[in-house]
């Protein structure tokens, strides 16, 4: 009886120390379009269309996923649909990131990469000054980071 109370003890002890443990962040990746051009994203093989020119891709578990940005056009007489591949690259996603690829209109694309809380919460706890005051630029004389 001893046995199955204290192995019945150490099995409620674990699944509680588990559900309590802090669980991993997800990211989300968007795709911004100011194309005139249909555009469609592949994110590690999964196609997704980009709907009125943006797509969210939310709850991506935080690594490096492959981002394959294609263009469709219509060419020639008749009209047929032409694919061309304008962006592909692995992109890291940190928990707790937001990654913006941003497509203008000439097919260039720009990755900006943010954070982001849900909660609006930055673990500073209000000490969000500059700490150092400048010490490091005190005497910086090509005018980066002078604050007068």
């Amino acid at each position: 009886m001893k046995k199955i109370f204290t192995l019945a003890a150490i099995m409620i002890s674990l699944s509680v120390a588990s559900f309590a443990a802090d669980r991993p962040k997800k990211g989300k990746i968007s795709v911004t379009s100011n194309s005139p051009s249909t555009i469609f994203v592949k994110i590690d093989g999964q196609r997704y269309n980009v709907d009125r020119n943006e797509f969210v891709l939310n709850s991506i578990k935080p690594g490096n996923h492959r981002v394959e940005i294609y263009r469709m056009e219509r060419r020639g007489l008749f009209g047929a649909m032409k694919t061309t591949m304008i962006y592909n690259s692995f992109v890291m996603v940190a928990p707790d990131q937001l990654v913006n690829l941003n497509v203008n209109r000439y097919g260039s694309v720009a990755v900006r990469k943010s954070g982001f809380d849900p909660y609006d919460r930055d673990d500073k706890w209000g000490r969000d000054r500059d700490n150092d005051h400048d010490y490091g630029r005190r005497d910086d004389d090509r005018g980066r980071g002078n604050k007068w």
